[in-house]
């Protein structure tokens, strides 16, 4: 693909994102019950999260792996969230 398409990102991605930093847990079924999105696109935003690389790759059963600080993220974020405001 042609990665670079941040405009194309899911309304739910910041969400999704802060969620699993938030529980510590990059898992599907927490995203679909939290967010009540379906299976698919609550993986894909799974998916779009392991390209940012903010979590692991898929590991079949285990959970996958949160690669980001929580502490970081949330400083960067809460940073950012002020000039963001719509």
């Amino acid at each position: 693909g042609s990665g670079m398409g941040a405009q194309e990102k899911d309304e739910y991605y910041e969400e999704a994102v802060r969620m699993v930093i938030e529980t510590n847990q990059a898992s599907v079924s927490i995203l679909q019950r939290r967010l009540r999105l379906g299976y698919t696109r609550a993986a894909r935003l799974i998916d779009m999260m392991e390209q940012d690389g903010i979590v692991g790759p898929y590991a079949g059963s285990k959970a996958r792996e949160i690669l980001v600080d929580r502490e970081q993220w949330l400083l960067d974020n809460m940073n950012s969230e002020e000039e963001e405001e719509e």
